[in-house]
């Protein structure tokens, strides 16, 4: 995705803006986004197998220059939400630094 002035690929580029985007508890990637410039302002990452994966588009010239970046965001690894023990739950264990019982983003 590259986005353009007025949509004309004949103008300059400007970044994608992804404002107050909210990733929690996703088994894999809270995001994961390829290319461009793509900008993230206040976000907020739980919980995630993987927080936020910010990958290049690899398609140089076209990337040439291209910036991506983070700001007024939050990212947070384990939160208190243990969630609830059910049986033959796959996705429960330890974690945290006290290693208690919770949810995991990936079974054990």
């Amino acid at each position: 995705y590259g986005p353009h002035q007025d949509a004309d690929p004949f103008k300059p580029r400007v970044p994608a803006l992804i404002h107050h985007f909210v990733a929690y508890k996703n088994q894999d990637h809270g995001a994961w986004l390829r290319g461009g410039d793509v900008w993230l302002d206040d976000c907020q990452f739980a919980d995630n197998g993987i927080g936020l994966t910010l990958a290049s588009g690899g398609t140089f010239p076209d990337d040439d220059g291209s910036r991506q970046q983070v700001i007024n965001s939050l990212f947070v690894g384990e939160s208190e939400n243990r969630g609830m023990p059910v049986p033959d739950n796959r996705i429960w264990g330890p974690g945290g630094s006290d290693h208690s019982g919770r949810t995991l983003p990936r079974g054990v």
